[in-house]
């Protein structure tokens, strides 16, 4: 209805507990690529099995990045929590919306966040 089309050489398929033979026919019906895991969609990595904390280093990394050090001491205290609430929450609860995050992955993003909020440039502790 809206024109879309599928291109199909660029899509994959994942057959789930088959064997190769399975795979290649299910493939050849749709004309498309037997996909293999881990994958990224969305900019999330999917596993079939068990993600390690290792394996979300990426979801650290971004929110470490996006925290933008400069920008705390120009912003106000509500600025701040406006920034922190909407933007570095945001990367997270869409990971959660796939997997469980461990203790450890939401420890390392509240310190990158907390440390902007409080600490502003660099790690040093603000004075007052």
């Amino acid at each position: 209805m809206s024109g879309l089309k599928i291109n199909y050489q660029k899509s994959e398929i994942f057959v789930l507990e088959a064997t190769i033979e399975k795979q290649r026919e299910v493939a050849d019906l749709f004309n498309c690529n037997i996909g293999r895991f881990p994958m990224e969609y969305l900019g999330v990595m999917i596993d079939r099995y068990y993600m390690s904390s290792i394996d979300f280093a990426y979801v650290y990394q971004k929110v470490e990045k996006r925290v933008p050090t400069w920008q705390s001491c120009l912003l106000s205290y509500g600025g701040k929590m406006i920034l922190t609430e909407y933007c570095l929450s945001s990367i997270p609860n869409y990971v959660m919306g796939i997997f469980h995050l461990k203790g450890e992955a939401h420890q390392r993003m509240e310190t990158a966040r907390s440390n902007f909020f409080w600490h502003g440039p660099g790690q040093r502790k603000k004075t007052t």
